[in-house]
């Protein structure tokens, strides 16, 4: 697989996830719910961020995981 097509699949599956927690949150419970949102943008800031500081794969996804819970 060329680099696109796993950084495509990586964008699509990150969004099945947010569509999937979100629909199980305001689909099956009825609430709303905007920290979805809050954290899913923390969680690419600390990866934008552990891109320029150029820390290896397993670093950014440590960084990530800790600011996205």
């Amino acid at each position: 697989m060329s680099a696109y097509e796993i950084s495509l699949l990586s964008v699509i599956g990150i969004n099945v996830i947010l569509a999937v927690s979100l629909n199980m949150i305001s689909g099956f419970c009825g609430q709303i719910s905007l920290g979805h949102g809050a954290f899913y943008g923390a969680g690419a800031y600390a990866a934008a961020l552990a891109m320029i500081v150029s820390w290896s794969a397993s670093h950014r996804c440590g960084c990530a995981a800790t600011f996205s819970p």
